[in-house]
């Protein structure tokens, strides 16, 4: 039985990390954004036409804030491949949120491809759509 051991230098130096970040930058490089301003304003204008999505685990949903609490899609990340198809309409401008917004955009690369035009991530996740307010 062979063990293969990944270099411990590799994580004391920041190695995979840089990897992993330029691997996600190549692969999101295109993808549509929307800044936090930019989602208030279009809610303001027409809530009704716009579906929020969270890509956010179970456990960070129910242990954190949304923006639209019940109002708004929630399909982990890892679920999207499956669940989008019954539970994100592709009718409407979709704008996909996670934490800090890294996840939202392989996840709109992802409805891209799985046949959405209308979807793009909220710049920053939650994090910055309640960094913006007066909101803790």
């Amino acid at each position: 039985m062979a063990i293969f051991l990944y270099p411990l230098t590799a994580y004391a130096n920041g190695q995979t990390q840089s990897n992993a970040s330029r691997y996600i930058s190549s692969l999101t490089a295109n993808v549509p954004t929307v800044t936090v301003r930019g989602l208030r304003e279009m809610l303001e204008v027409a809530e009704n036409e716009i579906v929020l999505l969270d890509v956010r685990t179970y456990y960070e949903r129910n242990e954190t804030k949304t923006i639209l609490g019940e109002n708004e899609v929630h399909v982990p990340r890892g679920f999207l491949e499956i669940k989008a198809w019954d539970a994100v309409p592709k009718d409407k401008t979709v704008i996909v949120y996670c934490s800090k917004g890294t996840r939202s955009k392989l996840a709109v690369r992802t409805l891209k491809d799985m046949g959405w035009k209308q979807v793009s991530s909220l710049e920053g996740g939650i994090k910055a759509w309640y960094e913006s307010s007066d909101e803790p």
